[in-house]
């Protein structure tokens, strides 16, 4: 007669474990769960149905970003999968953790263990455990689950943009093809993966119209108006433009790393690291220091609503001034 199944635990990794139909489950760390798991396993056994043994938290990541790769752009997808494998590979038996095992304070711990990471890459962390469980309880592959919410550092505020002097120290340092592309984020607040990605075919006289699986959400069109300024630029380089606007100097297609690096090359120069996102934010603050209300500001960033640029920006203390005049 054969011997019934029972959990037994194995002292290496301190996890449960039964074996049922020669496979072995693991039945997570903590033994309540654990027998609990084992009920309802040997109660599918009796009714005849497939054994499936608790879902590991690294299945919950690897379902999740196989579903990115399918349904969101592939930059999206590598944010997520590098962040979650950062995760696994840090999480002591992350790789035989039972999803049920996994709670918000081992995402805390982890973050709070990086140093060197600034609140904003913190966030985006404990954003893509998050988020992968969210998915997961969505699509009904879990029923519940505490990391649905991670409670996460706040946001840094965006107090740092490039200033004027640095902005004519980098145009002053580099060549013309690398000139245009910060030109043209400085006077547009284009982000930078809009300017390695714009095409000749999206340039519509004085802006530029993104499709809108091309935008940023997939939502809607993004359109990128030009000053005077910015149109000069981009008719100069579509008279030798190819696939895209804005190239290098050998004609190649501009990367988020190649884009860095020039910047890496003068910060010397510049007096720090600047990246090159920081001009968007100065577009930003020299429109609202103008007195433009922050739904116009918003539309010109391709933003969908104003509710980001009056929540970061309304901080800022140069807004002291218009808010005196306002109420004269």
């Amino acid at each position: 007669m054969a011997r019934p199944s029972k959990p037994w635990f194995r002292k290496q990794n301190k996890t449960w474990y039964v074996e049922i139909g020669g496979k072995q489950h693991n039945l997570g760390k903590d033994k309540v769960t654990a027998e609990q798991t084992f009920h309802e396993l040997m109660l599918a056994k009796s009714k005849g149905e497939v054994i499936r043994g608790p879902i590991l938290a690294v299945e919950v990541a690897d379902k999740f970003i196989g579903w990115c790769i399918k349904h969101r752009s592939p930059r999206t997808a590598s944010d997520y999968q590098h962040h979650l494998e950062a995760f696994y590979s840090w999480l002591p038996g992350g790789k035989l953790m039972v999803a049920a095992e996994l709670k918000p304070y081992h995402v805390i711990e982890y973050i709070d263990s990086r140093d060197s990471w600034g609140n904003s890459r913190k966030r985006q962390a404990a954003g893509a455990v998050q988020r992968s469980f969210k998915w997961a309880v969505s699509v009904g592959l879990l029923d519940l689950h505490p990391c649905t919410s991670i409670p996460k550092p706040k946001g840094e505020r965006r107090e740092d943009p490039m200033t004027a002097e640095e902005y004519r120290l980098i145009l002053e340092h580099t060549d013309k093809c690398f000139g245009d592309v910060v030109q043209f984020a400085w006077e547009t607040g284009a982000r930078p993966h809009e300017i390695r990605t714009m095409r000749p075919e999206y340039v519509r006289g004085d802006r530029i119209e993104f499709p809108t699986k091309k935008s940023k959400g997939k939502k809607h069109s993004r359109v990128i108006y030009l000053n005077d300024v910015a149109r000069k630029i981009v008719d100069r380089r579509l008279t030798t433009a190819t696939e895209f606007v804005f190239t290098n100097a050998r004609g190649g297609a501009w990367t988020a790393y190649s884009l860095n690096k020039r910047l890496d090359r003068i910060k010397d120069k510049v007096g720090r690291k600047v990246c090159l996102y920081r001009s968007r934010h100065a577009f930003t603050e020299r429109l609202l220091d103008k007195g433009i209300d922050h739904l116009t500001v918003a539309a010109l960033l391709g933003h969908t609503n104003g509710q980001m640029v009056a929540s970061v920006y309304s901080h800022r203390n140069k807004a002291d001034d218009a808010l005196r005049r306002a109420i004269q």
